[in-house]
């Protein structure tokens, strides 16, 4: 039995069988390490967002649409980034 991946598909394989280094990415970017230098959580998802699209040098990357890449990606570690801006910035 043959089975039939769309393109689509294809893509979001692409990503998820990296996400061990997109979250990798994600931790070492200047916004992650950096939460409190934002004055809300939208500009620190923002930032980490135009971030990772400037600094990713990846050659699986280059046929990838950013959108799927970053709704996959925040859809896994949104709570992880929230958090982070949570924990280490209360007022």
């Amino acid at each position: 039995m043959k089975y039939i991946i769309t393109e689509n598909q294809k893509d979001k394989l692409i990503i998820m069988r990296r996400l061990p280094e997109l979250k990798s990415l994600i931790r070492n970017l200047f916004p992650f390490q950096y939460p409190c230098d934002f004055d809300s959580l939208i500009q620190y998802m923002m930032a980490i967002k135009i971030e990772m699209f400037e600094t990713i040098v990846l050659d699986w990357f280059e046929g990838i649409d950013n959108e799927l890449i970053w709704d996959i990606t925040s859809e896994i570690y949104r709570d992880d980034m929230v958090e982070n801006y949570i924990n280490n910035c209360k007022d």
